[in-house]
């Protein structure tokens, strides 16, 4: 699965903010405060929901819906669209296939490949703290930790 969009209806101090993604790497950066670590965390929302006490936080901060959508591609690039509102669904995934047809939570777990929150944290997210970490981990430490392809 890769994400090819983000649109942001509410999250934080984001509000009607879309993105495209280039299909080979990209990298979000930005000054302190500028919102980068709220952005990832509208990713998480979508991909795995958060309870109800953790959405209040992100509610907008200058009011209208909390949430937003991802469009990615899934398997032989099939698009579906994955949103999910705060406020509607009681906070679940709902997914458009490119056919129009509509699933739930479990088509969201299946499309994840059972990838939960944890293992996806630890493997496509990082923050500056961890790249402090990479100044004191030896040669070894750090191949255990990439995966290099020539």
């Amino acid at each position: 699965m890769r994400v090819k969009e983000a649109t942001v209806y509410g999250f934080g101090k984001w509000r009607d903010f879309s993105i495209s993604f280039d299909p080979q790497f990209n990298v979000i950066s930005g000054r302190n405060e500028a919102g980068k670590s709220t952005l990832q965390q509208f990713f998480l929302f979508i991909l795995f929901g958060l309870p109800p006490k953790k959405r209040e936080f992100y509610q907008p901060k200058t009011g209208g819906p909390m949430g937003g959508r991802l469009i990615v591609s899934a398997v032989v690039d099939e698009r579906v669209i994955i949103e999910r509102v705060h406020d509607k669904r009681n906070g679940e995934a709902l997914c458009i296939l490119s056919n129009g047809e509509e699933r739930g939570e479990e088509f969201l777990s299946r499309l994840l490949s059972g990838l939960t929150r944890s293992a996806f944290e630890s493997i496509y997210t990082f923050n500056s703290e961890d790249l402090l970490k990479l100044r004191s981990m030896t040669g070894e430490q750090l191949g255990m930790y990439c995966l290099i392809s020539v």
